[in-house]
C-alpha cells in the first residue's frame, strides 16, 4: 500500500485532573504492488484490506507512543496542544507536564480509505 494523504485529528480528553488524548487519523492509500492471484476488485477483499491495513497502522502509531513516552520526550508537542488550546487546563499542569506525558494514555483510531488500486482486474499465475 502507499499512502497518498492523512488527516489526523488529536484531542485532549480531561477527567479531573488527568489528560488523555484521543487521536483519529483519515489516511488515503492505492494498492501498488499484489503478491496473489487473488481479484483485489471485488469490495469484500478492500474492506479486508482497509481493516487489516488500519489495524497495523494503528500499532504503528501506538508502538510510536510507547516509545515517545518511554524516552520522556512530547516528540508529538501535546503539551504544547493543551497549552494553546486549553490554557486554563495547562496553567495547572504546565509544571509537571514532563511527569505527567510519560503516563498519558490514548485512544488511537485510524481509518483506511483504499482510493485507488494500480493493478489489473484479474492477477494471473505462470505455468
Amino acid at each position: 500500500l502507499e499512502i497518498n494523504d492523512y488527516n489526523p485529528r488529536i484531542k485532549p480528553v480531561f477527567n479531573g485532573d488527568e489528560v488523555s488524548f484521543q487521536i483519529i487519523i483519515d489516511v488515503d492509500a492505492s494498492i501498488i504492488e499484489q503478491n496473489s492471484t487473488q481479484d483485489l476488485s471485488q469490495g469484500q477483499a478492500f474492506d479486508k484490506i482497509e481493516k487489516a491495513a488500519s489495524m497495523k497502522l494503528r500499532e504503528d502509531v501506538l508502538s510510536s507512543i510507547r516509545q515517545a513516552q518511554n524516552l520522556e520526550s512530547d516528540i508529538f508537542g501535546w503539551g504544547l496542544e493543551i497549552k494553546r488550546r486549553h490554557p486554563k487546563e495547562w496553567k495547572s499542569m504546565g509544571t509537571r507536564w514532563a511527569e505527567i506525558f510519560p503516563t498519558v494514555k490514548s485512544d488511537v483510531k485510524i481509518n483506511v480509505h483504499l482510493r485507488k488500486s494500480y493493478l489489473q482486474r484479474k492477477g494471473f499465475t505462470f505455468k
